[in-house]
């Protein structure tokens, strides 16, 4: 199914700022980044270059690496200004994001938050071309497909950022109203461990894309990430009892993330890429 997405000349004209280089960013901008180092680093990107940014995307996916390095050029943008200090001492505070456009269509980058960049994140588990992919070098932090110029992205349809969340099985479970038996028996049959919350946190949806109706589940694709065993497992239409593993991870998402950045019209299909048997039996 095709959407509407925004475009840059969209965007710009609902934006505060749009920067394309680092000159251009404000000083409270760069104080904020440089000097206080809290927010995601997205002014270096501008300085570096797609080529630097993309390379490893390029790299382990190169279908989608391909397709944004023939996009537009990097910008930065804010919805509304940066606040200044309060007091000598403190940060300026705001929200920046930066941004490429692809074919008419705008493509959020995610940079990772200063304090997990050097830690380990839900990512780490991912096999390595999915990891260094779109997760590569703590540089980026997953794609956002963005929809709408007044609300904050929220990570649908493309690899979510980790700054996003990852839903957990238990989540699922309740969205889905899952019996109780089934919920045991993916617990028992993927060996997950309980959290003493009661949660289960070793199996986390990475990837999500549903119609543009997000209630409606009828036509969904959801990517959860089996952490103990770094396998990616697919789950279509809601139908949890016949989850499968995605045996041919690489090949799919980077074929899947081409196909939805271009917004093709008709729904990208998993299954030359599932494992022959069924997870559940």
């Amino acid at each position: 199914m095709s959407r509407k997405f925004i475009t840059y000349e969209e965007y710009k004209s609902h934006a505060y700022s749009v920067w394309f280089s680092i000159g251009e960013a404000s000083d409270l901008a760069k104080s904020m980044i440089f000097d206080f180092g809290r927010e995601p680093d997205v002014l270096t990107p501008l300085d570096r270059g797609k080529d630097w940014l993309f390379s490893e995307l390029c790299k382990f996916q190169p279908k989608t690496g391909k397709l944004l390095l023939e996009g537009g050029e990097l910008f930065v943008g804010s919805r509304v200004p940066i606040r200044p200090p309060k007091k000598v001492g403190d940060s300026p505070k705001g929200l920046l994001s930066l941004y490429i456009e692809v074919q008419g269509k705008l493509v959020q980058i995610g940079i990772p938050r200063p304090s997990i960049r050097d830690r380990q994140t839900m990512a780490d588990d991912l096999p390595m071309a999915i990891r260094n992919g779109y997760y590569g070098k703590r540089l980026i932090d997953g794609l956002t497909l963005v929809l709408d110029t007044a609300s904050l992205p929220n990570g649908r349809l493309l690899p979510i950022p980790i700054a996003c969340g990852w839903s957990i099985i238990n989540h699922w479970s309740k969205a889905l109203k899952l019996d109780k038996n089934i919920l045991d028996k993916i617990v028992k049959t993927l060996e997950l461990e309980q959290n003493k919350d009661g949660n289960y946190y070793d199996l986390r949806s990475f990837l999500v894309h549903f119609p543009s109706d997000c209630s409606d589940i009828s036509d969904s694709d959801v990517l959860f990430l089996h952490q103990p065993k770094k396998q990616i497992i697919h789950m279509g239409n809601g139908d949890i009892a016949n989850i499968r593993v995605l045996d041919k991870y690489s090949e799919a998402i980077d074929q899947y993330c081409t196909h939805t950045i271009l917004n093709k019209p008709e729904r990208f299909n998993f299954e030359p890429f599932f494992s022959k048997q069924k997870i559940l039996g």
